[in-house]
């Protein structure tokens, strides 16, 4: 079955409807560390990642809170397709998944954030999208000294009619174009937000933080250390530059394997 015929099937109640297997400790304790995830960040939303909803029990948790799921690969969106979470609460990164998935996602699935990095990526959502709706998209800034693709992107986002811009996403990590912390992410970000509303008259509502690590230990403690330092680190900036505090949506690690997230 075609990935939009997946969608008719279980989108017409919003859940899938699949018997549900039996619910096990196991099952039991992801949705504790779900719900723990959200209570350690107080001041911003939590994303999910969307293989977690292969757990049946997980997904019922994501389904009946409403809450944020980041799709990163096609197999990603297969799983939350599946899983019956509501297309509004995806955010889906262009970058990870084919073409013809992004357009679906895009002109069909209609979800509710795009995170985007390239200006190809950009043509494709601006050809897909029909005139009755605007794509919210975020576009990625990447840790490098030649950051001028993470620009083209934002001024093709503005000259994209059906597209708009509410915001920018980084990843913290090891990877080449990945922030190697949070402080650096943030500092980064909302210097790009307070450029763009100097040059645009514009201001930018919302930072998504990729790449939270899985705590080695204790978890209330440890993610409660991240919080802080996000917070601090935006209250910093923001105050350096004069920016209005925006939304900030930080992606927890895979809490039903206790794998950090891709």
């Amino acid at each position: 079955m075609t990935i939009s015929g997946i969608v008719l099937s279980l989108f017409a109640n919003g859940k899938a409807q699949a018997r549900p297997p039996a619910t096990t400790p196991a099952d039991t304790d992801a949705v504790r560390r779900c719900a723990l995830y959200r209570n350690c960040f107080p001041s911003m939303d939590v994303a999910y990642p969307a293989l977690v909803v292969r757990d049946h029990t997980v997904a019922k948790w994501v389904r009946a809170h409403d809450v944020a799921v980041h799709v990163r690969t096609s197999e990603e969106l297969g799983a939350v397709i599946s899983a019956g979470v509501h297309p509004a609460r995806l955010t889906v990164h262009a970058d990870g998944v084919l073409t013809n998935e992004l357009v679906f996602c895009a002109a069909s699935l209609a979800v509710g954030h795009i995170v985007v990095n390239s200006v190809d990526q950009i043509e494709i959502l601006t050809r897909a999208i029909g005139r009755q709706r605007r794509q919210a998209v975020l576009v990625r800034i990447v840790d490098t000294a030649a950051n001028g693709e993470s620009y083209a992107a934002i001024r093709a986002v503005l000259a994209g009619a059906r597209l708009s811009l509410i915001g920018l996403h980084a990843d913290i990590g090891s990877a080449a174009a990945d922030f190697v912390s949070y402080p650096a992410a943030v500092g980064d970000l909302i210097c790009t937000m307070h450029r763009f509303r100097q040059s645009h008259g514009r201001v930018l509502t919302r930072l998504s933080l990729g790449g939270v690590p899985a705590p080695a230990d204790d978890w209330v403690a440890e993610l409660s250390r991240q919080a802080a330092v996000i917070d601090q680190s935006l209250d910093d900036a923001c105050l350096t530059v004069d920016f209005p505090r925006p939304t900030v949506t930080v992606s927890a690690f895979t809490v039903a394997s206790g794998k950090r997230a891709a």
